[in-house]
């Protein structure tokens, strides 16, 4: 599954370092008891008119770099992204504070600019060498430049050999280490990453979501809906309903399989738990097109021709488009029920 960029920075991303502040220049005359008082009311969710006292005490001091330090913060932190890196030209040098770069830097991220993005954080790293979001936000600008094996590279060095030994301080990379394999479609990798981060933060959504969408995706779709369940909050009804349908589609080709290797009495039971489930499903989410054309299917299976036929005629009556398979089992239905002409129809579409 592909990311939510907004859901990873809420949590990968320490709310920005407004304490900060670079020592008051010569060429300011701004108390400091009331710029403390603007960086506490960023603090406190008051971005906006923070913004605009900045704004106007930095046209009147236009030298002062702590005003243009926490405006490319404070729009950063606003999801202003443009008007942070406005400043970028001030900011991206060694002698700017950490918080400052790094707001660079995720702006040009968050907006798209991944060259960019990637000069910033390694001026960020060469500054502040132990901060793993750095570190995980140089992985993100490889990635959106295409150089997936690079930053995959550049993730394992940086985390523990051993999953085992990960800290909590490696969330960030872990996170990426994901979006990486999810990027690659190694899937089984995938949930594996998000499960550890779920070892440290069991209730953060964007990695409850990931795992099970990558479980769904590695084919184990009875894990994925069963972990779904377990946190029914986190997923659309739509999503809860698209898992279900997974696992209780999987029973029918698992029923259909081995009715084909056994000729014992004991063939039909996968089909049995495969229509039962099918029934849950409907119980459940109502009627979905999608759920009858998998029942006509395990009807077909189970020999049950005349309700197939029934079910099919209902579906027709409403005008339903089927799909082939569910076209195909019908036409079986109608050809052991002896009607040829209904069955041939069928066949030929």
């Amino acid at each position: 599954m592909a990311v939510a960029a907004s859901s990873l920075n809420a949590f990968v991303r320490t709310n920005l370092l407004w304490g900060m502040i670079v020592s008051c220049s010569a060429f300011s005359a701004i108390p400091q008891s009331d710029y403390d008082a603007v960086i506490l009311a960023a603090r406190d969710g008051r971005v906006t008119s923070a913004i605009e006292q900045l704004r106007a005490w930095h046209a009147l001091y236009p030298q002062d770099t702590r005003l243009i330090y926490d405006l490319a913060t404070m729009y950063d932190r606003a999801g202003d992204y443009e008007a942070a890196l406005q400043y970028r030209s001030q900011i991206l040098n060694r002698a700017a504070p950490a918080y400052a770069i790094k707001a660079i830097a995720h702006a040009a991220k968050a907006s798209g600019r991944a060259r960019e993005a990637q000069t910033a954080y390694q001026l960020l790293i060469a500054k502040s060498p132990d901060d793993m979001e750095a570190h995980a936000g140089l992985v993100y600008a490889w990635m959106a430049q295409d150089q997936v094996q690079t930053a995959l590279d550049y993730a394992r060095t940086r985390l523990p050999q051993v999953p085992a030994q990960y800290r909590r301080s490696d969330l960030p990379m872990i996170v990426a280490l994901a979006e990486l394999h999810e990027n690659r479609q190694d899937w089984l990798a995938a949930a594996d990453a998000f499960q550890h981060v779920l070892r440290f933060e069991p209730g953060f959504r964007y990695a409850v979501r990931g795992r099970v969408f990558a479980l769904g995706n590695a084919g184990m779709p009875f894990l994925a809906n069963r972990l779904a369940q377990h946190q029914p909050q986190v997923f659309s009804e739509d999503e809860r309903f698209r898992l279900s349908h997974a696992a209780a589609a999987h029973l029918i080709r698992f029923g259909q399989a081995q009715a084909a290797a056994d000729d014992g009495q004991a063939r039909h039971v996968g089909t049995d738990v495969a229509l039962s489930a099918n029934a849950s499903l409907t119980r459940n989410f109502n009627e979905k097109p999608i759920a009858q054309f998998d029942r006509l299917v395990a009807l077909r299976n189970r020999s049950r021709m005349q309700e197939t036929v029934n079910l099919f005629e209902t579906l027709r009556k409403q005008q339903a488009t089927l799909p082939v398979y569910a076209k195909l089992a019908a036409a079986d239905a109608y050809l052991a029920l002896q009607q040829p002409q209904a069955a041939r129809e069928l066949y030929l579409e």
